[in-house]
């Protein structure tokens, strides 16, 4: 199979938050199957597996043409084949403020796609007896009060977690869907929702 042509009519970009998504999925899915590899992943994407790798490793840049075809064979949803996209524009745009806020978005995916700790937090807030304080959450899942601070950060810059007030904490998420492949395509979507944002902000100034 061949690499990817690189075409003269198109713009490469900044691409780092689908690389990065790319990289955690491949690591996601290396993690449920012992047996599968990168050749599987480049498989999976129709692309040559030598290509993948230097992708991967930031020796190759990706294209709006790679963003938008190695989403839809990962059965992103078009709306979210767009938000990285963007967010690959307003990398490249120069508008700095933008641009990092956008990069912490993917990061903060990135985060709660590996660690399972973020999902746990949502599943407990279904909980009669939960307690919004963070060393009770702490306690429960056995990690250190930082760490669930970190989480939630995470959670509400994302927008799966609202904090109505300090007594009442809201799950945003699709609360029936806790299948870990179900939660993996919200984070997507609420990436996807976030960095629209952005870039509607940033087209208007």
């Amino acid at each position: 199979m061949k690499a990817l042509p690189q075409r003269s009519d198109l713009r490469t970009v900044n691409a780092s938050g689908f690389r990065l998504y790319l990289q955690t999925e491949l690591a996601r899915r290396c993690s449920h199957n012992r047996q599968y590899s990168l050749r599987s992943f480049a498989l999976q994407l129709d692309v040559d597996h030598s290509t993948l790798s230097q992708v991967l490793r930031g020796k190759r840049r990706l294209t709006t043409q790679m963003i938008e075809k190695f989403g839809r064979r990962l059965n992103l949803s078009q709306e979210d084949i767009e938000a990285f996209v963007a967010q690959a524009e307003l990398m490249k745009s120069g508008k700095t403020v933008m641009a990092s806020m956008a990069q912490q978005l993917t990061l903060d995916a990135v985060q709660l796609l590996s660690d399972t700790r973020h999902q746990s937090i949502l599943e407990l807030l279904q909980l009669e007896y939960f307690r919004p304080d963070v060393r009770w959450i702490a306690r429960v899942l056995n990690t250190a009060p930082d760490e669930v601070n970190i989480a939630l950060s995470r959670l509400l810059r994302l927008g799966l977690l609202e904090m109505a007030t300090p007594d009442r904490w809201l799950d945003k998420s699709d609360s029936l869907c806790r299948d870990r492949n179900d939660f993996a395509a919200q984070v997507i979507r609420k990436l996807s929702e976030q960095v629209r944002k952005l870039s509607a902000r940033s087209g208007r100034r």
